[in-house]
């Protein structure tokens, strides 16, 4: 039985996150920030990882939106993407990621609305981001430390 399964690349050397890792169902942790080489998107296939608890991108040139398959990831705890070059929106589909507490999405060119499902994740306790988001909090997010 595995208990636990991690991937902890701090020099990868691919130069994109890599599309295999959505092949490891069982994986809690993937941890490739610091690589300031890595670019390319965010592989949809993430979303095949449901034991997932952290994923951290932050600090590489990681680009394009969050894949909506992410909000698939009930487990997933803490999500670290920031100081990349993301764009777009925050999908309303991480409203699913009901385990998630910390979500730093700061030092992106993201924009658009801040989605109110934010709201429905009970057990978030830290946010942080400077985007071009736009939107009020829902009101339980004005109480979430940052």
């Amino acid at each position: 039985m595995v208990v636990a399964m991690a991937a902890y690349i701090p020099s990868i050397s691919s130069e994109s996150v890599p599309f295999e890792l959505g092949n490891l169902p069982m994986l809690d942790v993937i941890s490739i920030g610091g690589n300031k080489d890595l670019s390319g998107k965010i592989p949809f296939v993430l979303g095949n990882c449901k034991s997932l608890q952290i994923l951290g991108l932050a600090v590489t040139k990681v680009s394009g939106s969050i894949p909506v398959s992410l909000g698939g990831l009930t487990k997933l705890q803490t999500l670290y993407v920031y100081t990349t070059l993301l764009t777009g929106e925050i999908p309303k589909e991480i409203e699913n990621c009901s385990e998630l507490t910390d979500l730093y999405l700061y030092e992106n060119d993201m924009s658009g609305s801040i989605p109110p499902e934010l709201g429905n994740i009970q057990k978030l306790e830290k946010m942080l981001w400077q985007n071009n988001l736009v939107g009020s909090f829902h009101q339980r997010l004005v109480t979430v430390k940052v």
